[in-house]
């Protein structure tokens, strides 16, 4: 049997807030979370995010699943500056 797609599912976010992310459907908190509108990385990645000052902005977020009563505040969002 083939498997054509990935049984592991990401977390699906709505934006609340400028800082505040409500998850929408439940998935596993990866260290890179993308949509068209944000992009979330695990601020452990933050001193290499650091290095590209002048060309992005990051921000700390908070994503908060009311469901499974959980609160993840180890993402930022990078936004790519234009100049």
């Amino acid at each position: 049997m083939c498997k054509l797609f990935s049984e592991r599912v990401t977390l699906l976010l709505l934006r609340t807030s400028e800082t505040k992310f409500r998850v929408v459907q439940h998935g596993q908190p990866l260290t890179l979370l993308t949509n068209p509108d944000y992009v979330l990385i695990d601020k452990k990645y933050k001193a290499i995010i650091d290095k590209l000052n002048g060309q992005v902005t990051c921000r700390p977020v908070t994503i908060k699943d009311e469901v499974r009563q959980l609160t993840f505040e180890n993402f930022i969002e990078v936004k790519i500056q234009n100049h």
